[in-house]
């Protein structure tokens, strides 16, 4: 089943999948069924069977491919390791490329949160939901001091740094740090 309205969009993703498949026979020998799911922006999913099992390619193309596909790719090893033992699952990483702008995971078991509304299980979709997004929202960022020294050695390198002018030039509130 399509996800996107636009036809041609998904035909000319999935002839983007299948060449890039044609490029690299080792990951094309490990993938058949491909379906296009859905396109948005320079973006497609496939579902597809990837080493006998059920799968999700998701393909990029724009210019910050290898960014994106290394930051979902981190963070949903990162998420999968959080929820490890809890009722909220995460598709396990199965194959990344990141400079071809492809990566699998795979298909997670089980009924959606669209089927347990319909069976009425509501309180069980907003307490998975409830977790999920805990858990994906959750900082694990640590404050540390402003590395001063590594910005002003790299705003010395600078040449006619607004920082070398005289007080004159640079007005009232450019001084960045104090002077000698």
């Amino acid at each position: 089943m399509a996800r996107s309205f636009d036809t041609l969009d998904l035909v000319a993703a999935h002839r983007r999948l299948l060449d890039l498949f044609e490029e690299r026979p080792h990951l094309g020998a490990r993938a058949s069924g491909i379906e296009a799911f859905q396109t948005y922006h320079q973006r497609a999913v496939f579902r597809l069977t990837w080493d006998g099992h059920p799968a999700i390619v998701k393909l990029i193309w724009h210019a910050q491919k290898a960014r994106a596909v290394s930051g979902q790719t981190g963070a949903l090893k990162q998420l999968a390791e959080a929820l490890e033992g809890r009722p909220a699952h995460v598709p396990d990483v199965l194959h990344i490329a990141p400079k071809a702008g492809v990566f699998v995971i795979s298909f997670v078991e089980g009924p959606s949160g669209l089927e347990h509304l319909r069976e009425g299980r509501m309180a069980e979709v907003i307490e998975a939901g409830r977790l999920w997004l805990s858990e994906a929202t959750r900082t694990t960022r640590t404050q540390r001091p402003f590395p001063m020294a590594r910005f002003t050695q790299k705003l010395d390198a600078v040449p006619g740094a607004p920082h070398k002018m005289s007080s004159s030039a640079r007005g009232p509130c450019w001084p960045m740090r104090p002077r000698p």
